[in-house]
């Protein structure tokens, strides 16, 4: 099935007709002869025609959401490497897997000043999720600017480690650009 782009005269602006046309080359008829007359009428007939034609638009392919085998495999890896910069608060290797265009926005230090609150706490989230598999209690979409969101959460005891991830496509990967991280009984 093709994609296809419809070019449309913009409703929003004033009705579109041949009356502004002949009302512009009123004042010229004297000096046009009738078959230029003919040729203009026709040429701006067919521009309003050709405006409305229906075209075949350029394939452009969107990323499709992957499936839940890799959407699990990206869970336990981004939570994995987020769990291993907090257990030796060191975020530069989580730093290093994250995307380009969050990497641009912060440092290793950042993150780790950023997620301070859990450097205190006795978590071990890469024992989690290697010992359990993630429950995605909402469908995985992507949303506004291409962004991949997964919402989740592992359920342990006595507290629930509940995430919401967004990733970016680059060069073909997904890449993390978002992280959220809590604990809730």
């Amino acid at each position: 099935m093709k994609n296809y782009l419809k070019i449309t005269v913009s409703q929003s602006a004033s009705p579109v007709s041949l009356d502004w046309f002949a009302k512009l080359t009123a004042s010229h008829r004297k000096v046009w002869t009738e078959p230029v007359w003919h040729f203009l009428q026709t040429a701006a007939v067919v521009a309003l025609a050709l405006a409305s034609l229906t075209i075949p638009a350029r394939h452009v392919i969107a990323a499709d959401v992957p499936d839940e085998e890799d959407l699990k495999t990206m869970t336990e890896n981004s939570l994995t490497s987020f769990g291993r910069g907090v257990k030796k608060k060191d975020f530069s290797k989580f730093y290093e897997e994250i995307a380009v265009i969050w990497q641009k926005q912060t440092t290793p230090e950042k993150l780790q000043e950023t997620f301070k609150d859990f450097l205190g706490k006795d978590i071990d989230l890469p024992s989690v999720v290697k010992e359990m598999d993630p429950v995605f209690n909402h469908p995985a979409a992507i949303g506004e600017n291409d962004v991949l969101e997964i919402k989740g959460y592992y359920p342990t005891t006595p507290h629930r480690v509940i995430f919401a991830l967004k990733y970016l496509e680059e060069d073909g990967e997904w890449k993390l650009v978002g992280i959220k991280v809590d604990l809730a009984e």
